[in-house]
């Protein structure tokens, strides 16, 4: 087990990864900064009929959830990169 050389952003998503709460309401906190404007400029533009507030409302949740979904692919992948490291040096110990 002691072979498998992560990498120092390896070791910071793992340790992420274990440390973290994963819970939906723990996101839910960690993004209400940035959900709630959008949500009320989106109210706001449904309600007046104002629709460049509700494109502009839109154009911030698409760009949010475009961010998020590239955050998680980038940690994904060097979680993923680490996983098969263990499994690598896990299955080397099993067979010693």
């Amino acid at each position: 087990m002691e072979s498998m050389n992560l990498t120092q952003e390896e070791k910071a998503v793992v340790e992420q990864y274990l440390h973290d709460d994963l819970s939906f309401r723990y996101a839910l906190m960690a993004y209400w900064p940035y959900l709630i404007p959008s949500v009320f400029m989106a109210g706001y533009g449904l309600l007046n009929k104002e629709y460049v507030a509700l494109s502009i409302a839109f154009a911030l949740l698409f760009s949010m959830a475009i961010w998020f979904l590239y955050n998680s692919g980038k940690a994904g992948r060097t979680l993923q990169s680490a996983l098969k490291k263990y499994h690598q040096a896990s299955t080397i110990s099993n067979e010693e």
